[in-house]
């Protein structure tokens, strides 16, 4: 099952900070301490996928960390490793309260509509996928790992079923989202205890959104989920090779979405070795990104950062809007897009 593209106008809703001028500039600050983290962290030798030897000579250089292409899987490499150090910095000391900043809703009124713009989806790609697997998603058990605030869980509990849970790193997005939940669907977890709760939790479906590329060893979290017994089904989001890597590149004082915080970023054919190497099949893809909101948001802010006037920005957005969401479904249709949703099942 493929599907391609998925209307704008939700997320741009949801990113609207990203288009100020002060919102912009603040993330760029934390990207650059983020940055400052990583590139103290051991070089990267071999790919975080196939651990294939690296190149010597990168595809491309920014803010002085080199990025490389893995000739043998297609992976795209961030220059240093992603330590336990580098993963504490993010998502359990310094860094961490911004990134929890940008999911966290002060109402539930917000809260679930971002639910229902943004994730009622993925639920819906899911059950579709397990449905053309011959099975009722409402009737498995279901687990998601990283699951943040819980709008997925609340997102798969609208969709009819019972008792999602979800795992998370972070005390604050635990006791956020089982809060706007009403119940306490969300669970707290180490940053070492992912690997063994992979290899057994008890569940038929694991959902990886955005989760997979912050992991120190991608490989081996797979290969936990493949051994066992109880998982069939894979749900994972990931960001990926795409155009948006090299809007980035010549744009440096706007926020980077993707090649920020996100290391390295897959592709089609990394994400097929390591299905096939832990023992998984594509059940669906769904391929849309931002990449077009990109362009629209890279030359918004810079209009900005130079002194250009609030006519020239309404042109900018009425020529753009309008055609957002067709650039990018052609970009999507190639599989290029920022980012796809995965459904794997276990073979």
């Amino acid at each position: 099952m493929e599907r391609f593209g998925k209307p704008s106008a939700p997320l741009l809703d949801a990113r609207g900070h990203l288009l100020t001028v002060d919102g912009n500039d603040a993330l760029v600050a934390r990207t650059q301490r983020i940055y400052e983290c990583y590139r103290r962290q051991p070089k990267r030798l071999v790919c975080k996928v196939c651990e294939h030897a690296l190149e010597p000579s990168p595809i491309f250089v920014k803010f002085d960390i080199p990025y490389f292409l893995c000739t043998s899987c297609g992976h795209f490499n961030g220059g240093f490793e992603d330590t336990p150090e580098f993963n504490a910095f993010l998502y359990t000391g310094d860094a961490s309260a911004g990134m929890t900043a940008d999911y966290r809703e002060e109402t539930r009124e917000a809260y679930f509509r971002r639910v229902e713009d943004i994730y009622a989806a993925k639920a819906a790609f899911l059950f579709d996928a397990i449905a053309s697997a011959g099975e009722n998603a409402a009737d498995l058990r279901h687990a998601d790992l990283g699951a943040g605030s819980g709008y997925f869980v609340a997102a798969l509990k609208a969709a009819g079923v019972p008792q999602p849970v979800g795992y998370d790193v972070s005390p604050d997005q635990i006791e956020l989202g089982n809060r706007m939940l009403g119940e306490p669907l969300l669970r707290g977890h180490g940053m070492d205890e992912l690997y063994r709760l992979a290899a057994t939790v008890e569940a038929d479906v694991v959902s990886l959104i955005f989760t997979l590329e912050h992991l120190e060893r991608p490989r081996d979290l797979m290969a936990a989920l493949s051994a066992n017994p109880h998982v069939r089904f894979v749900m994972i989001a990931v960001p990926t090779v795409c155009p948006t890597m090299f809007f980035e590149l010549v744009f440096p004082t706007v926020f980077e979405r993707h090649l920020s915080a996100h290391t390295h970023v897959f592709s089609d054919g990394s994400l097929r070795w390591l299905a096939e190497h832990a023992g998984f099949e594509r059940s669906a893809e769904w391929w849309f990104g931002s990449d077009a909101m990109d362009v629209f948001r890279d030359v918004a802010i810079r209009m900005g950062q130079t002194g250009q006037g609030d006519a020239a920005q309404r042109m900018w957005t009425d020529l753009m809007r309008p055609l957002i969401d067709d650039w990018q479904l052609a970009v999507d249709r190639r599989k290029l897009s920022s980012a796809v949703h995965l459904v794997l099942r276990k073979t």
